[in-house]
């Protein structure tokens, strides 16, 4: 019986997505400035971009912007914020030639503006957004003709099919994606609520912290459980592929040596040590069961003449199945692997464990387990960080983080922005950081930005 044995897994092939260029004119009525490939060493910022320089200088308010303008969503703030920003113009191409800007008139840095978004050649969609005297923008202040086409500009960046998320200083992350899954939403509104009283209570920062941690852990578990449930689903189905061909070779067999003769000299046995072994590093996480191959190899290897012919034939769908599975759950379980990894290079005394049953632990060496809040705040801050990061690799994303280094000591902060890469390969996420650290730029100067104003 030929093999339908099937290969591993390269990763999922993606759309090409980055950012070319960040044009801001008069932002605070003062600063100028032109992010794009001319200032670094890269083509196009398809992976990192780290804009980097003095305090003041309007970092976080470009990656406030880059969210705010980007963003598709209605009734979430995004339009009002940009009214109440302090710019001319602010404008973003992309690496597929999509661009999207806001521009303001006579000489206005505050209040309403014009969007506009199109395609490469194609023409603009551009809609002039009215604010009021408090520089908010309310639907009700627009006509008929100016709902029409912030609507067009709204579907058109949806139809870019890409997510934006933003992790701020306070660790608070938002993404309007979320806001659409309703288990999440909920829970989302009692932890906010939770964390309202806890500041009307006047609970420290570490408490607050705490709380976003285990929000950042949650969201990172389900995600994983969700991809394994999925992943899991597709080895099913080319288990089921393998079976319907065995199906179709035996009913056209003419004979039982037509359908065994060519599986005579299969090693079998070779396969199987491979697969248990390979099986191991996705059962340490609960992906699969423990795979007992010793039963079967001792049954293989006392079998003769015909006996041998009929096992090689019932064995062949056999390793081919746990192979489909195997390759099904390669990509997650190598994310997985990865991140639990990259952390317990920073952790020392303790370790960072994961399995599908009982999802996120940290364990001391000594076999105790440790509570999320009883973590130091750096460590805290570095699983917050991946955790969160892990949900945008799903799909297309540029993920805004300011200042990623708060909390992390001098080597952690060196070692940061290589682990966020190392666990995201294979995706098609864009980081865009802001820092004033020298420490969190080591290492990735051709990705760096330095802010210097062009007036």
């Amino acid at each position: 019986m030929a093999s339908v044995r099937k290969t591993r897994p390269e990763g999922k092939r993606v759309r090409d997505l980055g950012l070319e260029k960040i044009e801001v004119r008069g932002l605070f009525g003062r600063y100028d400035y032109d992010i794009d490939e001319s200032l670094t060493g890269v083509k196009g910022f398809k992976e990192l971009l780290i804009l980097y320089g003095d305090n003041g200088c309007g970092k976080t308010t470009i990656l406030k912007l880059l969210h705010h303008i980007l963003s598709p969503a209605d009734n979430r703030g995004h339009r009002s914020y940009i009214a109440k920003t302090p710019f001319r113009r602010f404008a973003i191409r992309m690496t597929d030639g999509t661009e999207v800007s806001a521009t303001r008139s006579n000489n206005n840095i505050t209040g309403g503006y014009i969007l506009s978004a199109h395609a490469k050649g194609e023409k603009p969609i551009e809609v002039s957004v009215p604010a009021d005297s408090e520089n908010a923008v309310k639907s009700a202040n627009m006509d008929k003709e100016t709902l029409l086409k912030y609507e067009q500009y709204r579907e058109f960046l949806q139809s870019r099919k890409m997510i934006l998320y933003f992790l701020m200083d306070n660790r608070q992350i938002a993404c309007d994606q979320w806001h659409t899954h309703r288990l999440y939403h909920r829970r989302q509104r009692v932890r906010l609520h939770e964390l309202s009283i806890s500041m009307e209570r006047d609970d420290d920062y570490e408490s607050i912290m705490s709380a976003m941690l285990e929000d950042a852990v949650y969201r990172a578990t389900r995600w994983i459980e969700n991809q394994v449930f999925s992943s899991s689903s597709r080895g099913d189905i080319d288990l089921h592929a393998i079976y319907a061909d065995i199906v179709a070779r035996v009913a056209g067999a003419k004979s039982q040596s037509t359908l065994s003769s060519s599986s005579t000299n299969h090693n079998y046995e070779e396969r199987l040590k491979e697969l248990a072994e390979r099986n191991g590093t996705f059962s340490k996480f609960g992906f699969t069961g423990d795979l007992n191959i010793n039963p079967i190899l001792t049954a293989v290897k006392g079998a003769r003449g015909e006996a041998s012919e009929l096992l090689g034939n019932i064995l062949e769908p056999y390793v081919d199945g746990i192979e489909a599975r195997l390759n099904a759950l390669q990509e997650i379980r190598d994310v997985v692997s990865t991140m639990v990894e990259r952390i317990n290079l920073f952790y020392h005394d303790k370790q960072l464990q994961y399995t599908l049953s009982g999802g996120f632990q940290v364990c001391t060496d000594d076999g105790k387990h440790l509570r999320l809040d009883g973590l130091s705040s750096g460590e805290r801050h570095l699983l917050l960080i991946l955790t969160n990061t892990l949900c945008a690799r799903e799909m297309p994303s540029i993920f805004l983080i300011d200042e990623p280094e708060i909390s992390l000591n001098v080597k952690w902060t060196r070692n940061l922005i290589q682990a966020i890469l190392d666990c995201m390969k294979r995706s098609q996420v864009v980081f865009v950081m802001a820092t004033h650290s020298i420490e969190l730029v080591t290492g990735h100067k051709e990705h760096v930005v330095h802010l210097e104003n062009k007036k």
